[in-house]
């Protein structure tokens, strides 16, 4: 507290909103996020009775007291500092500058909260536009934008339109990214599993292969995930002949992978796909040192707004398989065992870790 007294006091170099600032920050600093918004509220209200307000000041200003009210989970108000923001920005700077791109943003993050898509959807494609006029499309800050539309319209089942912007994005990040880092394969995945979402799981098959051969990045956890994608659709069709020339491709990758090792994770692969799709939602924001990175968004409760079309996938096989045991899982380890000469104690298919989880379901 020997900070906020000093700081009441008012540091002259300081302007009067710099002080209010930083008496805020203090207080956020104890904890005191509502005496933290009055201050950020009085630097703003100083700002804006200025001679000539400053819109990076401005912006930067609902930026915090926004955060701060979103935060305390005070959404109304954060829609409401930054409705204001936005009101202020395009008197001072007009609608076509980053600033006013990084406030819809953030304001569609916090429609998501709230459970409103569709708005967000709306103020997302009103700063794409903006990104694309001030930056041009062939900027990671258009390809990022490109991806949180994607996964709003994944939310709203609108597996077309999701998959026409992850296409999108791929392209772009083709262009400025080298196609073997990890945020180029992490997309390219993506596009397959919105293919199989779709019902193009020969499309998917055939673009997961073609990743394969054409990646020269095996160390990336992203080149695995695509391998064991790859052999969850193959595990789904019972093609082992193909299983065993992935497996082989793996332990060229990982010379220490078991058979139960590489089956279990293909087996997960589903699971970790839709972690991807509905989970991987990290936009890049436009700020004023084009540096603000905005933290995992979304907190609101995805089972209300998207169904596990992959657990509806798998439904047919969970049946099956309580058919039939874990017979078809087992068998396959065997074979893989016969075909690549195991050691007898390398694995054991009567402790499969991934049969366990599915008995527990």
């Amino acid at each position: 507290m020997e900070a906020l007294n000093y700081r009441n006091k008012k540091i002259p170099d300081l302007t009067v909103a710099d002080n209010y600032n930083y008496i805020a920050y203090d207080y956020e600093a104890c904890s005191q996020q509502t005496k933290a918004c009055e201050y950020a509220q009085k630097a703003i209200d100083t700002i804006k009775n200025s001679k000539y307000p400053d819109p990076n000041e401005l912006m930067s200003n609902y930026y915090y007291i926004a955060g701060l009210y979103e935060k305390m989970k005070n959404y109304s108000e954060s829609i409401d500092a930054y409705e204001e923001a936005i009101a202020n920005i395009k008197k001072i700077a007009g609608e076509k500058n980053p600033f006013y791109a990084q406030i819809l943003l953030k304001l569609s993050d916090v429609y998501l909260y709230v459970n409103k898509p569709e708005k967000a959807l709306t103020l997302r494609m009103k700063s794409l536009g903006i990104i694309g006029e001030s930056m041009g499309e062939n900027h990671i800050y258009y390809a990022n934008s490109l991806k949180g539309i994607a996964y709003i319209y994944l939310l709203l089942h609108n597996y077309e339109k999701a998959l026409s912007y992850t296409l999108r994005e791929l392209e772009i990040k083709g262009n400025i990214l080298n196609k073997n880092c990890d945020d180029y394969l992490r997309t390219a995945l993506k596009v397959c599993g919105i293919y199989e979402l779709l019902g193009e799981r020969e499309k998917a098959k055939k673009e997961l292969t073609a990743l394969i051969s054409h990646s020269d990045n095996t160390e990336s956890k992203y080149y695995m995930d695509i391998l064991y994608y790859l052999g969850r659709l193959y595990i789904d069709d019972s093609d082992n002949e193909r299983i065993y020339e992935l497996y082989n491709t793996s332990v060229i990758t990982r010379s220490d992978i078991s058979a139960n090792e590489f089956i279990e994770n293909c087996y997960n692969a589903k699971d970790n796909m839709h972690e991807l799709l509905y989970d991987d939602e990290t936009n890049i924001h436009i700020g004023k040192s084009m540096d603000i990175s905005i933290e995992k968004s979304v907190e609101v409760d995805m089972n209300e707004l998207s169904l596990n079309e992959f657990d509806e996938l798998e439904e047919s096989e969970e049946d099956e398989e309580n058919e039939n045991g874990s017979d078809y899982y087992s068998n396959l380890l065997d074979d893989l065992k016969s075909a690549f000469d195991f050691d007898d104690d390398s694995f054991d298919p009567e402790n499969d870790d991934f049969d366990d989880e599915d008995d527990e379901d």
